[in-house]
């Protein structure tokens, strides 16, 4: 408890703010001055900074509460007041910022709950960072800034011994798709190079892959049969994440096709119609009608007939665009 006090554990310059070392010197700039900083020539303000130093083994800990077993985060945050936190904080290096499932989540001790598996994001919108730091924005301003470069777009290895990275391994799909949170997927898929749209056996398809590989199968057939074994809502889902708009594609193209269609089936038929409507007109006139009357029928038949045209152009173009309504 003694050690805690100490100027090694408290810093000097909350040692220096003491009532007690006030009285020893002054005031808390002559305790300072009397005591040797690190200048920085370079003008760097992260110089002399201390480390961060990541979560240790609990089991393994001499002293459960110090900086080195429960982390820099955890240690600072466990300060009695803001102020003192907030001086942790600022005598040493930012904090890291992790993007969803870094490099640094194959070595988390806590699996897939640690920040560098779920992202600094996630990690400090969750209400119990919140309840710590008092926000969102507060945890995430201790950290360094968001880098602006996206990650590599990985694809499977094709090695079954592969071991260690699972993104290296499994590829960058299976990593958003089944190890992180539905809630973060796309941003897991954004934080990454976008997904190209592929043709069948392309470059990297190993032989006997076939199913397994979209590199094999190529990106149609990838989405279009097989985005529920992928973990994919619907062939939209996965056409998404390659930057392509499968729905709204295919209600665009059946929307001018059936237009299209329509017209022509229109077209084709009105020499049709009128060889119809003047035989119609010829049984008529033989049955000694008024020409109010012929008229009259003239017009329903006319109604009939163009209602009956049109209902075979829309069954028409239905058929003729049902392949692009598949998937």
């Amino acid at each position: 408890m003694l050690a805690s006090k100490t100027e090694v554990c408290l810093g000097s310059e909350l040692w220096c703010r003491q009532d007690h070392i006030l009285r020893l010197h002054g005031s808390s700039r002559a305790c300072e001055n009397r005591r040797s900083r690190i200048r920085d020539v370079d003008s760097d303000p992260e110089a002399g900074k201390l480390p961060i130093l990541p979560k240790g083994d609990l089991m393994a800990c001499q002293y459960q509460f110090a900086e080195k077993c429960l982390g820099t985060e955890a240690y600072c945050l466990r300060k009695r007041s803001p102020w003192e936190t907030a001086q942790c904080f600022k005598q040493r290096q930012p904090l890291p910022f992790y993007r969803i499932h870094s490099k640094e989540c194959n070595d988390a001790r806590d699996s897939m709950d640690a920040e560098a598996c779920l992202g600094s994001i996630a990690w400090c919108g969750h209400e119990t960072r919140i309840a710590l730091w008092g926000s969102r924005n507060r945890c995430l301003q201790y950290r360094e800034r968001q880098p602006r470069d996206r990650m590599p777009l990985r694809y499977p290895s094709g090695d079954g011994s592969c071991r260690g990275d699972e993104e290296a391994c499994m590829g960058t799909e299976f990593v958003c798709t089944r190890l992180v949170d539905s809630d973060w997927r796309n941003e897991c898929f954004a934080e990454r190079q976008t997904a190209l749209f592929l043709a069948a056996n392309s470059t990297g398809c190993v032989a006997g892959a076939e199913g397994e590989d979209e590199r094999c199968e190529g990106t149609a057939a990838w989405c279009r049969r097989l985005y529920e074994k992928n973990n994919y809502a619907d062939a939209g889902d996965c056409f998404k994440i390659r930057d392509f708009n499968y729905h709204g594609f295919r209600a665009q193209v059946r929307d001018r096709l059936k237009e299209q269609v329509k017209t022509d089936v229109l077209d084709s038929g009105m020499p049709l119609a009128r060889a119809a409507i003047f035989s119609a007109v010829a049984k008529l006139k033989t049955n000694e009608d008024t020409p109010e009357q012929i008229r009259d029928r003239v017009r329903a038949l006319l109604r009939e007939f163009l209602g009956r045209v049109r209902l075979d152009a829309r069954e028409t173009a239905s058929r003729s665009v049902e392949m692009i309504g598949r998937g």
